[in-house]
């Protein structure tokens, strides 16, 4: 099992015409105005997610050596709702570990999807309002199975079931 918390923070814009005075001149007080156009901040608000999920490495893994971690947001299906907003994503994970049977060092690629809602108070569908979204990997943390002496064993003899050791990581 993997476990996953993310920091979505999300910030609804709208563009706003302003009518500001540019210039003020003398004897009658004459004022010059121009319309302005100004991106003004609707709300935002900041959520955290945690995402749960198994992982399967294909070898006996002896330790983790890293965790990359990036993650990207599905604009397109990303959307602004009345008061809230959903955010869709993938956190993609590259993970560097060494084997437990030969030290040697491997990689393994995970993209997880997620959504979320964040509420943001004055949000409206519809009204041409701009969606910025933020989203940072919290924490990373590991737990790996304990396997038994005679792992090393069955890898060799292609009889290890990764299904049987799934990783438990805390992102």
């Amino acid at each position: 099992r993997q476990t996953a918390i993310l920091s979505v923070f999300v910030k609804v814009t709208e563009t706003l015409q302003l009518e500001v005075v540019v210039d003020v001149i003398g004897e009658g007080i004459e004022v010059e105005r121009e319309l302005l156009r100004v991106q003004g901040v609707v709300g935002e608000n900041e959520r955290q997610v945690n995402l749960k999920d198994e992982i399967f490495i294909d070898r006996p893994v002896k330790k983790i050596l890293e965790t990359v971690t990036d993650v990207k947001i599905n604009r397109k299906d990303s959307k602004i709702l009345d008061d809230k907003v959903i955010v869709e994503g993938v956190l993609c994970k590259q993970i560097f570990y060494v084997d437990e049977c030969d030290d040697a060092v491997f990689e393994k690629s995970i993209k997880e999807k997620f959504t979320t809602f964040v509420d943001v108070p004055g949000a409206r569908e519809g009204k041409g309002q701009t969606l910025d979204v933020d989203v940072k990997v919290e924490f990373v943390d590991h737990h790996l199975p304990d396997y038994p002496k005679w792992i090393c064993g069955a890898f060799k003899a292609d009889e290890f079931a990764p299904e049987d050791f799934p990783i438990d990581q805390t992102v």
